[in-house]
């Protein structure tokens, strides 16, 4: 992505295209995070600088949704933003902030007010059940659309996405998936069914039932909320003490683990292409970790968001794995120790080597299709190896 200086304002900006972050950096003024009124003075600041470094015409408006401070005293203020009263889906910003309050950066996707239908034309009676929102499509606009969850079985198992549909066309303009998959297999079980209701443990302390798939998942759970907590201060999933739910033999020979927003489910394998999925510790967190996005940055399961999602768990998943005792090369594995039982050393995905495993590495070359949510598994690579970069070097 080309970059240019702003010279004016001493800072770096990186322009919008058609679904892609925009970031500017540079000194933005001061809001104070610990005094009164910082909601309404954050907010007044966030619209000047999108009138300012994002197009803006000035009667977009955005709307705080939540703060977090990290480590070294930095403020990072997340906004949603609206048109004409309603939210705009997949437009979100983050504003940076030092410890004395000076707004040092901003990123996010913005949608300019021009290019959006107002709500009047939008229809008397709503479909059942639909929301009436403006969602970021693929050209970068804001289209007005009703939005519906939608459930349904394909062949890669159960599935659940939002889907937004143009009041001015009745075309879908997005589709947001709601269900993260290890990759594009599914396997879960409760008892080989789809329901769960057998409590094996509510302890908060490593379990040693027998029962090698729900031992797994429960320990490599505490594992990984002890390796955010202890590297990250995050307290569990939201960073409020979120109970870990783990289900475990979900249906039969089901090949694949999810994340559904609440709860992680994991399947038991056929016993050739998977073993139980909870038996890796890179699989636990790498699912737990889509929860930590989900309600942080909010990554939208779909093209390159949606592959900068997969990356993040499989980073994590990496950590707590080395953090569980993986060693140098297999640290770099992912799934390999619930994959392919007959086939030693092959892992789901080679972070240092993505092309090992099918996968992308290389930016300009990626892929821009529109399987795999539009390559948010086989993309994830590009990511992949620039950690182990920065990790290793080279």
């Amino acid at each position: 992505m080309k970059r240019s200086i702003l010279v004016s304002l001493s800072c770096l900006m990186i322009p919008a295209l058609a679904g892609a972050s925009t970031f500017v950096s540079g000194n933005f003024g001061k809001v104070a995070p610990q005094k009164a009124g910082f909601a309404a003075a954050a907010k007044a600041s966030m619209e000047g600088i999108l009138v300012d470094h994002f197009g803006a015409a000035g009667n977009e408006s955005v709307e705080l949704i939540g703060t977090s401070t990290d480590v070294k005293g930095n403020t990072h203020a997340r906004f949603m933003q609206t048109l004409n009263g309603l939210p705009v889906v997949g437009a979100e910003f983050v504003m940076h902030m030092d410890a004395a309050g000076t707004i040092f950066s901003v990123n996010g996707d913005f949608a300019p007010a021009a290019d959006a239908a107002s709500p009047l034309k939008a229809l008397r009676s709503a479909p059942l059940g639909a929301e009436l929102v403006y969602v970021v499509g693929a050209d970068g606009k804001a289209h007005l659309a009703w939005q519906n969850e939608v459930s349904y079985d394909n062949a890669d198992g159960a599935q659940l996405d939002l889907v937004f549909t143009s009041v001015a066309t009745g075309e879908e303009v997005a589709r947001h998936p709601q269900l993260k998959y290890a990759r594009s297999l599914r396997t879960l079980d409760c008892n080989s069914r789809t329901q769960c209701n057998t409590v094996v443990s509510t302890s908060s302390n490593a379990i040693n039932t027998g029962d090698a798939a729900a031992d797994a998942a429960h320990n490599y759970a505490i594992a990984t909320y002890d390796y955010f907590l202890a590297n990250h201060g995050r307290d569990s999933i939201d960073d409020n003490g979120m109970t870990l739910i783990s289900r475990v033999h979900y249906n039969r020979n089901y090949n694949n683990a999810f994340w559904d927003g609440s709860q992680m489910t994991y399947g038991d394998g056929d016993g050739t292409t998977f073993i139980p999925l909870s038996q890796d510790a890179d699989v636990v967190a790498h699912e737990l970790t889509h929860g930590v996005t989900e309600r942080s940055s909010n990554l939208i399961y779909q093209n390159e968001s949606g592959a900068l999602n997969e990356a993040l768990s499989d980073i994590f998943g990496a950590m707590v794995d080395r953090q569980e005792g993986a060693n140098a090369v297999d640290t770099w594995l992912l799934g390999e120790d619930i994959y392919t039982p007959g086939t030693p050393g092959d892992a789901l995905r080679v972070m240092n080597d993505p092309a090992a495993a099918g996968d992308y590495d290389y930016y300009p070359t990626r892929y821009t299709g529109t399987s795999d949510n539009g390559g948010v598994h086989w993309n994830s690579g590009i990511a992949n190896l620039a950690y182990v970069l920065l990790v290793e070097g080279g």
